[in-house]
């Protein structure tokens, strides 16, 4: 296992662990607020709320390295902006994508996860029942993704080139994989860069997605690339796109690549993502901006909430020369 593979991987776990927290807190502290004081008769406890309270209050900042880990397929340049009041993102993003395969390719396709939230006529929704392992999708808690804007770097207007596409059950309205028709061939090994604005309404917080008060748990966010096989990939016989909508009994495939996101929320938030942050986070008429790299991972989460408590240490071993495991938690609990 790669360092920045495993430290991929203990970003997802800490996220996960930050979203179920959350939501199992947030529902919890309705009812049963007064089961989480403090037992006089377990001074431990005492200690361990002291010990991570008087962790440091923000990451430490780092600098991405020259080692390349992966083929970097795409590359992720997005920004958005969190409005805690109407819980919705605003974003935009410039994502370039470079042909691994060897025959030209006019168009691209775009997973747009969010909308697999829209309605109980989605793929993911009909399949699912509104359930995933233990949760199920609070009432009235719709979300969705809209496009509205789509430019090559030349300033030509696709979002009248776009067509959602069914490829798996025929569903018209399933909203959740677009194709767009691009203006020029792409070449093996040639490169496109689109330029992407969009918004996102969070649903209420549903299988890994969504908002919950004033904690937001931002994955699969943004628009995403598909992949496409070169033959020989998986097996298959002839290269071509890897194509299907989101599913409730599914996980999401991705190419490995960079991602350099910047993320702006209210000034008392606290943000927790993949990757680390490469600059201390800008403070600016009450908002927040912070910036997050990541490289050869084949995505990035974020969380934020005001209230989130972090811990942040230090591991290594003979197998794995230095990496920082981070803890946010986002309980009820005050002292």
């Amino acid at each position: 296992m790669t360092r920045r593979i495993l430290i991929f991987g203990l970003s997802i776990v800490a996220l996960c662990l930050i979203a179920g927290t959350a939501r199992y807190f947030y529902q919890q502290s309705q009812t049963h607020q007064a089961a989480f004081t403090l037992d006089k008769n377990k001074p431990g406890q005492i200690a361990e709320i002291e010990h991570v309270s008087s962790a440091p209050q923000s990451e430490s900042i780092q600098q991405p390295t020259a080692e390349v880990l992966s083929n970097r397929v795409t590359e992720y340049h997005i920004n958005v902006k969190l409005d805690e009041q109407e819980n919705t993102l605003t974003g935009s993003e410039t994502v370039t994508w470079t042909h691994p395969g060897k025959k030209s390719v006019n168009e691209l396709y775009l997973h747009l996860y969010p909308n697999a939230f829209t309605s109980a006529d989605s793929t993911f929704m009909k399949e699912s029942g509104g359930k995933l392992r233990n949760d199920a999708m609070p009432k009235d808690g719709w979300g969705s993704m809209e496009l509205t804007e789509i430019r090559t770097t030349d300033g030509i207007s696709l979002l009248h080139r776009i067509q959602y596409v069914q490829p798996d059950d025929g569903n018209s309205k399933d909203k959740t994989l677009v194709r767009v028709r691009l203006p020029v061939s792409v070449q093996s090994g040639e490169s496109i860069t689109l330029k992407i604005n969009f918004t996102v309404k969070l649903p209420k917080i549903f299988a890994r997605m969504g908002a919950a008060g004033d904690f937001v748990m931002a994955g699969q966010w943004f628009p995403k690339v598909s992949v496409y096989e070169p033959a020989g990939t998986r097996g298959r016989a002839t290269e071509g796109w890897n194509l299907h909508q989101y599913h409730g009994n599914s996980e999401f495939y991705a190419d490995f690549s960079i991602y350099s996101v910047g993320i702006d929320v209210p000034e008392n938030y606290t943000v927790a993502a993949t990757g680390f942050p490469t600059k201390a986070a800008r403070i600016q008429d009450g908002r927040k901006h912070v910036q997050y790299y990541a490289d050869d991972v084949h995505d990035f989460a974020w969380a934020a909430s005001p209230d989130f408590i972090y811990a942040e240490e230090p591991f290594s071993s003979d197998s794995v020369p230095g990496v920082r495991i981070k803890l946010y938690l986002d309980p009820p609990i005050r002292i």
